[in-house]
């Protein structure tokens, strides 16, 4: 007999469609089913998605007490399993994958007891009634899509199941997800687009099959529904045994959950006797494979007779996932072995919480002794591109979050699609290097990950929380947690979110706004539930990112909600040190002289430098036109040269604290194009003093080490080109006088030796020009750093600064030799 409040229920949703939980979403319902055991909101969950979840059993096992068994099955796996269900905001999702589960296992042992009894019959195995063609087909499309949308990822994938199987407008929609409607095209069209390029790789036409609508939903007998809303019902109710539930359902049940027999003492004597009765009906960890519809299994291959001694002989194959002598850590990638499935059925499968199964499981870590696996955990569900490396640091190996300065979030980048081995309590010392060499070598992904004291920007939280639990608050409902939101920009896409407790609250902090995290409140002592909310806007791009993840307005908007004090200090902490290895710049090349522009190109330069100097906006960017211009008719490396230096040239010398964007952006040009020292080094000198006087830089120090570092790059370069200490006099010139006229043997001579002195004057300049290009960089430097009384802060700790920076490109006795050079007095 039905429990009066669920016969009451069940009358309810009948009579007047549910119209009170109509408008709760699943989320909240699955949360009351599992905290208060509201038997109405389990028969509202029916109700909603019963036709789409009758219609994935339909189409993998068309009609029949089958496809009605595997529909129970899905309902009852939620009504068991609702208070462990990892994202409750997608409960269609959810359910599509557990009915498509629960029906390959249905079919596979269909198809068992079918052979069975077509030998018994003496019947071949081809003799088997096939579907019509155009059943087949549509079978075929609807089966592979089922398939296909299994490995598609969330949020995508169930905004697909509401939107296309399940018939939801984006409004409702919307609601479900706590999203905006704009959120829902998009993830329904990434949605459509991954789904049509998977099965076009099949050969199937997709158009057909990605329209909007509920072309998916099957009605669901009403007997069928109420006798599952009935069986949940008894499920919960106090005292009574679990054998209330059909014994083919329940196989179906322990096909899905993979428990060993051992671990679901509720269900083992019902199990074993559905076993015994049906020939061992049941699935494993591994068998959720998608065969054709119709086909039977092949039969089991005959072993061979091994003659006595041949297994003693044959030496076991060396497993993936065992570490050599002296290794603590290794990733192995994607193709997994097939060892994958045992290890997993072995170490994690058997575990009272139920994992997804392993074709659906990304990320497993195996922990070894000795280098022999000893336990496995899996950590996230299955997406397309694998787990992000924060995934990899924050479980398997355990690292504190909060003590890591990513301020490039490469670990959300850096996708990897591959399990990770490592030693069983090995430290975290010798972890992190191992993992550092795996990414190079397996992935060519080159980052420096290592522990380093450095002096930094810190988040510091103090203070105590004035969040309070649901469950402490009988006010508030059980699923109404607190929520803190990060994003900084305003917007309206803000809900879902993480739910967790407050003790995670500062390594997520951490993670969102790549900084170091230093806890000093009562978040952990005083924990509670809480839904932390840290959506960006997508595509995510350096400049939205920036917008939202602004520390100064996240930290206010934490500090508002939780009533905590956060700070950003500038501390020197140990931390783990995420970021991209920086590449060794080739050492500087000795250059030479350079040929002379052509007589037009030079003459036109003249006429810029004239006509340009000290002009207007609208006259540079009538230069800039210009230049454009005659770069076109000059494509050589050398005239381009000539004509980006012209244009930084002039702006430089109009006026530099309002031309620094040109400055720099043709600077930039004139380093990429000329092989003229004398002109890279007047530009390195510009761009210093662009730096100077670059006010978007907040403090002096800022704008002085970055035109140091500048400067010592021109430096550099110029020491590579061997100069002497002091420039170079100037070498004479014959000329020749009128008394020659009447002697032209003479004046041959006088005039060869002519050609020559000017080539060696014309060199000699050159490597003036050079002494005095170097030289002007010391100026700047020792402007910069000369230690001086109350002038700019120029004292020893800039001469530190200055030593540290030279030291990263020159060598040793470069850098003392500039130094001297720098805290000279200046000449009188």
């Amino acid at each position: 007999m039905a429990h009066p409040r669920l016969a009451t229920a069940i009358d309810l949703l009948t009579r007047s469609g549910a119209q009170s939980l109509s408008v709760v979403p699943d989320e909240q319902l699955v949360q009351r089913f599992a905290g208060v055991r509201d038997e109405s909101a389990f028969a509202e969950l029916v109700r909603r998605h019963g036709p789409m979840v009758f219609g994935v059993c339909r189409r993998i096992l068309t009609a029949g007490p089958d496809a009605e068994d595997a529909f129970q099955a899905t309902f009852l796996f939620l009504a068991l399993k609702a208070g462990s269900i990892r994202n409750t905001a997608s409960v269609a999702s959810w359910l599509h994958g557990v009915a498509r589960r629960a029906a390959l296992n249905a079919r596979k042992s269909r198809l068992r007891r079918t052979k069975h009894e077509q030998i018994a019959v003496g019947v071949g195995p081809r003799e088997s009634i096939e579907a019509p063609l155009s059943t087949a087909s549509l079978a075929e499309l609807r089966g592979a899509l089922d398939e296909e949308l299994a490995r598609v990822p969330e949020p995508f994938r169930g905004t697909f199941v509401l939107c296309c199987l399940e018939g939801r407008t984006r409004p409702e929609a919307a609601v479900e997800l706590s999203c905006t409607e704009g959120t829902v095209s998009s993830r329904l069209a990434r949605a459509r687009r991954i789904l049509q390029e998977r099965l076009t790789r099949r050969g199937i036409v997709p158009a057909a099959v990605l329209t909007t609508g509920a072309l998916f939903e099957t009605a669901v007998p009403p007997a069928l529904g109420a006798s599952t809303v009935r069986i949940a019902g008894l499920l919960v109710t106090a005292g009574t045994s679990t054998d209330v539930i059909p014994p083919a359902v329940a196989a179906l049940i322990e096909g899905v959950t993979t428990m060993s027999v051992k671990k679901v003492t509720a269900l083992a004597g019902l199990v074993l006797t559905v076993a015994l009765a049906a020939g061992g009906i049941g699935l494993s960890a591994g068998s959720f494979q998608d065969r054709d519809h119709g086909a039977l299994p092949e039969a089991p291959a005959r072993s061979k007779v091994e003659p006595p001694g041949d297994k003693e002989k044959k030496a076991p194959a060396p497993s993936e996932y065992a570490l050599k002598e002296g290794a603590v850590l290794k990733l192995v990638r994607a193709p997994f072995p097939e060892e994958r499935d045992r290890l997993y059925t072995k170490f994690e499968a058997v575990k009272g919480i139920q994992p997804p199964p392993p074709s659906e499981t990304r990320l497993m870590a195996v922990y070894t002794n000795g280098g022999t696996p000893v336990s496995a955990n899996a950590f996230t569900d299955r997406q397309s591109s694998g787990a992000a490396l924060a995934l990899f640091l924050e479980y398997p190996l355990r690292v504190d979050m909060a003590n890591v300065l990513d301020r490039d979030h490469l670990l959300e980048s850096v996708v990897l699609d591959a399990d990770v081995v490592l030693q069983k309590n090995a430290a975290l010392d010798k972890l992190i290097p191992a993992l550092r060499d795996e990414l190079k070598a397996k992935y060519g992904t080159d980052l420096r990950l290592e522990f380093a004291e450095v002096e930094t920007e810190v988040v510091r939280i103090s203070g105590k929380h004035t969040l309070v639990s649901p469950a402490a608050d009988p006010t508030r409902p059980h699923d109404d947690a607190a929520v803190v939101h990060f994003y900084a920009k305003a917007r309206e896409e803000h809900a879902g979110g993480f739910y967790t407790d407050t003790k995670r609250l500062p390594s997520q902090l951490a993670q969102f706004l790549g900084l170091p995290v230093i806890d000093e409140s009562n978040l952990k002592s005083a924990s509670v539930w809480v839904t932390i909310r840290h959506h960006l806007r997508y595509p995510i791009t350096p400049k939205t990112r920036a917008e939202d993840a602004a520390p100064a307005q996240v930290l206010k908007n934490v500090a508002d909600q939780t009533g905590l004090t956060l700070k950003l200090e500038k501390r020197k902490v140990r931390v783990l040190v995420v970021e991209k290895q920086k590449k060794v710049a080739d050492p500087p090349k000795k250059l030479g002289r350079v040929p002379d522009p052509e007589p037009n190109l030079q003459a036109e330069l003249a006429r810029w430098d004239t006509a340009f100097r000290h002009g207007s906006e609208e006259k540079f960017a009538e230069l800039e036109r210009t230049a454009d211009e005659w770069a076109k008719k000059y494509p050589g490396q050398d005239d381009r040269g000539y004509i980006y230096f012209q244009v930084a040239h002039i702006a430089a010398q109009s006026r530099i604290d309002k031309q620094i964007a040109r400055v720099r952006e043709y600077g930039r040009k004139v380093l990429e194009q000329s092989r003229d020292p004398v002109a890279r080094g007047t530009m390195y000198s510009y761009l210093a003093s662009a730096a100077e006087c670059d006010n978007t830089l907040k403090t002096f120090e800022e704008r002085r080490r970055l035109a140091a570092d500048v400067l010592l790059t021109g430096f550099a370069e110029a020491l590579a080109q061997e100069l002497p200490a002091e420039a170079p006099e100037l070498p004479a010139v014959n000329r020749i006088g009128g008394e020659l006229e009447n002697d032209p043997v003479e004046a041959a001579r006088i005039r060869t030796q002519q050609a020559v002195q000017m080539e060696a004057r014309r060199e000699a300049k050159f490597v003036r020009d050079l002494v005095q290009r170097r030289n002007t960089l010391v100026l700047q430097l020792r402007g910069l750093y000369r230690p001086a009384a109350n002038a700019h802060g120029r004292s020893e700790e800039g001469l530190k600064e200055l030593r540290k920076l030279a030291a990263a490109k020159l060598s040793t006795a470069a850098t003392d030799a500039l130094l001297t050079e720098v805290t000279k007095a200046p000449r009188p």
